[in-house]
Parts: structure tokens; sequence; C-alpha cells
């Protein structure tokens, strides 16, 4: 039969989609670590930091995948890369004679992406290690975060665009 605890019919279905986006958010984190590595050689060590929670989190996703914590990591882990690849991108195609195609557009990703990262580690190190807050004290510190987080991201995001239309490279 089926292990105890394990979820059954509907819950089956949607802990497969969730492990399956695990996966994805692992593949993508690895994948573009590694090309942000070759992209600009300097942050390779960048990999050596993020791929423990892409792993972990794809373990305790696979294993449990209502845990907020496996979730969190994950999404950490693929935002992390996406960020730094939008880093490695960004910065050798502004530095390119000619600059290369989309480049100030991808550095102003990065310019505000990193908030995003950070807040999804702080609210996963919060709910750390059973995927629940501490208590109901922390409720309003968690909304807290999370919406200064947005409001940060957003206020960055308009910043460093400018009101010119223009795109300007953090």
């Amino acid at each position: 039969g089926r292990p105890r605890g394990a979820p059954s019919g509907p819950g089956r279905r949607v802990a497969a989609v969730i492990r399956m986006r695990a996966w994805i958010a692992c593949v993508i984190a690895l994948t573009t670590r590694v090309l942000a590595a070759v992209l600009l050689p300097s942050n390779a060590f960048v990999v050596v930091l993020v791929a423990p929670f892409a792993v972990v989190g794809l373990i305790l996703v696979s294993r449990r995948p209502e845990h907020r914590v496996g979730r969190l990591f994950c999404s950490f882990a693929a935002t992390f890369g996406v960020a730094w690849l939008a880093n490695a991108y960004g910065t050798a195609g502004l530095a390119a004679q000619p600059v290369a195609p989309g480049a100030a557009e991808v550095a102003w990703v990065y310019s505000w992406i990193w908030i995003v990262y950070v807040l999804q580690l702080e609210l996963a190190l919060l709910s750390f290690p059973t995927g629940r807050l501490a208590g109901p004290r922390w409720r309003w510190f968690a909304g807290t975060t999370f919406v200064g987080g947005v409001l940060l991201a957003a206020g960055r995001g308009l910043r460093v665009r400018g009101g010119s239309g223009r795109d300007t490279p953090p």
C-alpha cells in the first residue's frame, strides 16, 4: 500500500505537481549558475553557495510537498540563479562594444530581483525548521517583511528604470 501519511487521490496529483516544480526550480538554479560562471568567472564560487539550497529544498519537497521551507529553498535557488545570470549577462553585455542586445534590460532586472531572493530566504528562515512560523506573534513580522520587500523591489525597479523611458543600468 501507500506509506503512512502519504497523500491520496487529488492530493497525490498536487504533490506530484509540486515535486515537478521543485525539480524545475533546481534545474534552473544550477543551470543558470553554471552559465553565469561561464559569462563572469569571478562569480563561480556562488555555485557552491546556492547548490545546497537547491538540493535541500528538493529533498524536502520530494518527501513532504506541503513543506514551506522546501518550496522556499527551491524558489530561492532558482531566483538566485536567474539573478546572477542576469548580473553576468548585464555586466558583460554593457561592457561589450557594441553593447549586447537586451543588456540594459537584463541589468535593470538584476537591479531589483535580488530583493526577491533575499525575501524568499528571510521567509524560509522565519519558518525553519517546521515550515510554520514560531508562533502567532511572528505573523506581523513575516507580513511586514513581505510587504516591505515587495515595496522595496517595486521602488528599486522604478527608480533605476527612470522617468525618461530609457533604461539606466544600476
